[in-house]
């Protein structure tokens, strides 16, 4: 059994009008089973390269190794099929996956090289882990500071959405579930299915690869709509609950 040492720091001195930013963030989640490092290559064609059939719920870490502006690496479900990050040269991303639908990776041009590392939950013995990352993002309005949430509350885009429908930019997202009840603001979730999942704003199963358990938090590169509600990319963020209502913080901020 092993303790896999998760943190967040984002820093910023400029983000809106001169005024400072800072949020950091950690969790200590066990990890009982195997662990994988390895790197792809993105192509134009997208290839599976984390099947579900071959891990069980897992913390995934992945960066973009490119130094190349326009090689922008795409995760999706599978060739074509709905999209979950997009990340730029030097981007990278950290999530809870749940190991329900595969992960796909191909790129808008270029061979731009993946690196991919998976910290399964189940199943580990003694591996010393150490992962630094460090990426200077640049951002700009519209953006939030860190806020929270109940998972049933409307903030202006439908109850649990975060990020609406139809946006066509790339937002940079945290999300963390606080473990409290919805209901006092208070008591700590405790059930076992208080988790909450992550999908694009109509809900669409496909699109629920994140799976927060009370503690755990995620930050990625949200891929943007394609600008058409036609249920392949509707786009957008919700937040959905497992068993009863609990609060999430969040921020987001538009990459540049």
């Amino acid at each position: 059994m092993a303790t896999l040492n998760t943190q967040l720091t984002l820093t910023s001195n400029d983000l809106v009008d001169g005024e400072s930013f800072s949020l950091q963030v950690s969790d200590e989640p066990t990890v009982i089973g195997q662990a994988f490092s390895f790197q792809t290559v993105a192509t134009q064609t997208g290839v599976v390269f984390a099947a579900a059939a071959n891990y069980t719920k897992s913390y995934v870490y992945l960066k973009n190794l490119s130094t190349t502006t326009n090689e922008i690496i795409t995760i999706e479900k599978a060739d074509g099929g709905d999209e979950y990050f997009t990340l730029g040269a030097g981007e990278f991303a950290f999530f809870p996956w749940a190991a329900a639908v595969d992960l796909a990776v191909d790129a808008a041009t270029g061979s731009p090289v993946l690196e991919v590392r998976i910290f399964q939950a189940e199943a580990f013995e003694n591996q010393e882990i150490n992962l630094s990352v460090t990426s200077d993002l640049i951002v700009s309005a519209p953006l939030t500071d860190i806020s929270r949430m109940a998972t049933n509350d409307n903030i202006g885009n439908g109850a649990g959405i975060i990020v609406a429908d139809l946006l066509t930019d790339t937002y940079f997202v945290y999300v963390k579930h606080t473990g409290l009840l919805a209901s006092n603001g208070t008591s700590a979730s405790h059930a076992s299915n208080d988790f909450v999942t992550l999908s694009n704003a109509d809900a669409d199963a496909a699109s629920s690869i994140i799976k927060l358990q009370p503690g755990e938090f995620c930050f990625f590169p949200l891929a943007p709509s394609d600008g058409s509600d036609d249920g392949a990319e509707p786009g957008g963020l919700k937040v959905t609950k497992g068993g009863a209502d609990v609060v999430i913080e969040f921020a987001y901020f538009k990459r540049t």
